[in-house]
């Protein structure tokens, strides 16, 4: 595996690294879990996908910034307004069929649910199970 600065710098020169893009998925999924900003700007910005198959990022940065929001709220928050900027689909549901910004209004989450709000195709809440 490489490291964050071997993969920028493949990135860079792809004619040099043809198969780059080929692993970038799990290098953005490791610069999500560790909530790294530039690494997933970077990433997105080659052409990542935020859509993440059989994953809600949405719901799993709720869950960080519900833990985290007095650290690293803003950081959090800013990560989301990054995915929504490169098209994560705020749409996407769990397996119960509840959506990031569902839970958000549900637990009072506000300044995520306010963010998410403006995204969503529908804004009538879903209870969670």
């Amino acid at each position: 595996m490489l490291t964050k600065l071997e993969v920028i710098d493949r990135l860079e020169y792809p004619e040099a690294y043809p198969d780059i893009k080929e692993s970038l998925d799990q290098y953005f999924m490791n610069a999500i879990y560790s909530k790294d900003y530039e690494y997933i700007k970077v990433l997105l910005e080659a052409g990542v996908s935020p859509n993440v198959k059989d994953e809600c990022l949405l719901q799993h940065y709720l869950h960080e910034y519900m833990v985290e929001k007095t650290i690293r709220g803003e950081l959090i928050r800013d990560i989301i307004v990054l995915l929504l900027n490169h098209g994560i689909d705020p749409d996407v549901e769990s397996m119960n069929g509840i959506r990031a910004y569902d839970y958000a209004v549900h637990w009072k989450v506000i300044p995520i649910a306010e963010l998410l709000k403006q995204h969503v195709k529908d804004t009538a809440v879903k209870e969670p199970i």
